[in-house]
């Protein structure tokens, strides 16, 4: 009776030792949490969407300013140039009339340019027009006429197909009104230039 409690004692001790050994064991066993996934936050845009499209406005108003600027400026030199070296009396007269027209309207532009921190170069901008000047300037006679009203025409139409664009699509109210208060006279230029051509291919120097 004495041997079999101390042997139900033994199987008691002995149970309880592996349950001790066994809980570690078992809690060593347990998945490791993966660890947390940082959130990473969507990049944002350098500006919103509605500021893009007025940046773009604006930078498509300030291209006409200089472009109308230094189309204007080249017909101030080359009209300079027209009213000295010209035979014909109407190729004189012609260029003078360009010399006093543009620089009225290069004036205005420049003035509401000012207004808008546009900057425009107050003196003839180093264009690719200027090759042409260049070369009007080695003719003389009827073949500077001749060179000079082709030159004319040609000029006169890329700079109402500039204007046109402006009044039709310009954003700024100021720049498109000016655009479309200044088509007429370049419209002008265009029909004097093209009559002149007629005038200076009969070889009439009046």
């Amino acid at each position: 009776m004495r041997n079999q409690s101390l042997l139900n004692t033994l199987g008691a001790a002995t149970c309880a030792a592996a349950l001790l050994i066994a809980i570690p064991a078992t809690a060593s066993q347990a998945p490791a949490q993966p660890p947390a996934t940082p959130t990473v936050a969507p990049a944002q845009p350098d500006m919103p969407k509605a500021a893009a499209v007025t940046h773009a406005s604006a930078n498509a108003d300030a291209r006409f300013v200089m472009q109308a600027w230094e189309g204007g400026a080249i017909e101030v030199a080359k009209g300079k140039l027209a009213a000295q070296k010209g035979t014909h009396e109407a190729v004189k007269q012609f260029g003078q009339k360009m010399v006093d027209d543009h620089s009225k309207v290069n004036d205005e532009l420049k003035s509401i340019a000012g207004g808008k921190h546009i900057t425009v170069a107050d003196e003839t901008p180093k264009s690719p027009a200027h090759a042409t000047l260049a070369k009007l300037e080695k003719l003389e006679g009827a073949a500077f006429d001749r060179a000079y009203v082709e030159d004319q025409i040609r000029d006169h139409e890329k700079t109402i197909a500039l204007f046109e664009r402006e009044a039709k699509t310009g954003k700024d109210s100021e720049l498109k009104a000016f655009a479309e208060k200044t088509l007429p006279a370049l419209k002008e230029h265009l029909t004097m230039a093209q009559d002149l051509k007629t005038k200076v291919a009969k070889g009439a120097t009046n």
